[in-house]
């Protein structure tokens, strides 16, 4: 699951670099990045692989070290 995540995250980041249509795209579009929740007691691997393979800024990395089961409290994370 968090390997899915990560390619989709990398095809989102990299699509369309090829189009002649990037040149009449606003400057804004082109260099936006996710802000991005981890969940998991353990995210320090995946925490490195944002940032240092797909240039994520660690400011933009919100991390709970807990695991994600079917008890897991969503409301508490969104409101955090």
């Amino acid at each position: 699951m968090v390997f899915n995540a990560i390619e989709t995250i990398k095809k989102s980041m990299t699509a369309g670099t090829g189009c002649s249509a990037l040149k009449y795209r606003t400057p804004s579009l082109l260099y936006t990045k996710p802000k991005i929740m981890i969940i998991n007691p353990e995210p320090d691997e995946l925490v490195q692989k944002f940032i240092y393979e797909y240039g994520i800024d660690k400011e933009l990395i919100r991390i709970e070290r807990t695991y994600f089961d079917e008890h897991f409290d969503f409301e508490s994370v969104i409101n955090m």
